[in-house]
């Protein structure tokens, strides 16, 4: 099976319907590998987010600082040499993630145009609506409307978004359930795995409806 079709098919599934899958590889702990409920999915698409992660750290909170985009061409191209399609992961790196804010639909069409398909932050966003137009999912922990020192720092690092640790290149699976991490290696078993808990799922939604059913 090449990448496209394994990408093309988990779209076909839920994300939590994916991270059930997941959990027959035994590959890590079940209390591994998703992002916490800080995090929600404030832009959505019809289809569930699925893509290969470029991971950037941004400052956004340093008191005094001059903002600095300087880097942007950096980032532009990672997306450029990464795997399709991109999801950008940002964390804060400034001392006040609370009040941080990564993107908004102008960097969003930028990034759209590179073959991203959603941005998943650590701490704001902000045009949702713009994002949502362009076709970008977007996770943040909440908007906000400051754009503040927005300093683009080193691309590719490992980051951390709501408890998930993400490395560049992870595939990432995210809809309005949360986001779950998809291991790599097994992607046939892991596609036959889904399959069995859509149809396992099915039957039991059937059951419930059925007359009679829970007398």
């Amino acid at each position: 099976m090449n990448a496209t079709d394994f990408i093309a098919a988990l779209r076909g599934a839920d994300s939590a319907t994916v991270a059930n899958a997941v959990e027959g590889l035994n590959l890590r702990d079940r209390t591994e590998g998703y992002a916490d409920l800080r995090l929600r999915c404030l832009a959505a698409q019809p289809e569930p987010m699925v893509g290969y992660a470029v991971t950037v750290l941004i400052d956004s909170t340093t008191p005094g600082r001059t903002p600095d985009g300087s880097r942007l061409p950096d980032l532009l191209a990672a997306v450029a040499s990464s795997p399709k399609p991109a999801v950008v992961v940002c964390q804060e790196s400034g001392p006040d993630p609370q009040r941080g804010c990564h993107m908004g639909d102008v960097v969003g069409a930028k990034l759209a145009q590179h073959g991203v398909v959603g941005v998943v932050s650590g701490s704001g966003i902000r045009d949702v609506s713009g994002m949502r137009e362009l076709g970008l999912t977007a996770f943040a922990l909440g908007t906000v409307v400051s754009h503040g020192v927005w300093t683009i720092g080193p691309v590719g690092a490992p980051v951390e978004v709501a408890g998930l640790s993400i490395h560049q290149g992870d595939v990432l699976h995210g809809n309005g359930d949360g986001l779950v991490l998809v291991p790599a290696g097994q992607p046939a078993e892991l596609l036959r795995l889904i399959r069995d808990v859509q149809a396992r799922e099915a039957q039991s939604r059937q059951q419930a409806a059925a007359p009679g059913a829970g007398q």
